[in-house]
């Protein structure tokens, strides 16, 4: 799927209106926008996991070409043994980005807050504390450091202030969203979901009625215990951590 492929897609896609016609294609970057084309021509799309792609094409060594791969999910596809991934409904797609935005944001407030506490370690002066807030970045600001220390005490803060700012505007976003969609209010009826949590659990999880028990729900999310057992060896399990990382 190269870059800017939409409009050549969507021209290409005009000889295909009407037709009944089904794809099948890799869960790879930029699958979104393919699925969205090809509903919006009238066709069928059919989203496939490539690891499970990849392991029914066999161990043989062969050749793997694009048409290789091509011929592959296609006779898959016809003999209704494509390993299909699940494509959201359209309109839980534009809240997704913001809530694995707004994780990848928080994790990197945690990593400059981890860099600023070692640097006043490193120069021996006291632990910060309270650096989410404005009032603990602020007390930290006369503490006495190097000019090089100062330096990165500085921009630290200045990453923290902006980082927090982006926070904000984003957690009005999805509180906004949250409060419109009925899917996040029945979640917000369980014990310690707030609309931040709401949103993210209905993105990524999706419609549950799709999975047939709860077991499945959990090994979506990457919460279930590996297991590794040959003969009367059983090595300690651990979770598995496939699928969203924002959901876990």
């Amino acid at each position: 799927i190269a870059p800017g492929a939409r409009e050549p897609l969507r021209a290409w896609l005009v000889s295909f209106e009407g037709a009944d016609a089904h794809f099948a294609l890799e869960a790879t970057t930029g699958w979104r926008f393919v699925v969205e084309e090809l509903a919006r021509a009238g066709c069928t799309p059919h989203l496939g996991d490539p690891a499970e792609i990849s392991a029914r094409r066999g161990p043989k060594h062969r050749a793997k070409t694009d048409r290789a791969d091509c011929e592959h999910m296609t006779a898959l596809l016809l003999e209704a043994r494509l390993p299909e991934c699940w494509i959201p409904h359209p309109t839980s797609w534009k809240p997704g980005p913001l809530s694995r935005l707004r994780k990848a944001l928080v994790e990197e407030r945690r990593e400059w807050m981890q860099r600023i506490q070692a640097q006043l370690y490193h120069q021996g002066a006291p632990a910060a504390k309270g650096m989410a807030t404005a009032a603990g970045r602020a007390r930290i600001i006369d503490t006495e450091l190097s000019p090089a220390g100062r330096r990165v005490l500085a921009v630290g803060l200045a990453a923290l202030e902006h980082i927090q700012a982006e926070v904000s505007t984003l957690d009005r976003d999805l509180a906004v969203f949250a409060r419109h969609q009925p899917g996040c209010r029945a979640l917000r009826t369980l014990y310690g979901i707030g609309p931040i949590t709401s949103v993210a659990i209905l993105t990524e999880l999706g419609d549950c009625r799709r999975f047939s028990s709860s077991d499945h729900a959990v090994r979506y999310a990457g919460l279930d215990v590996t297991v590794y057992e040959s003969n009367d060896r059983r090595a300690p399990g651990h979770l598995s951590r496939q699928g969203p990382e924002v959901l876990r």
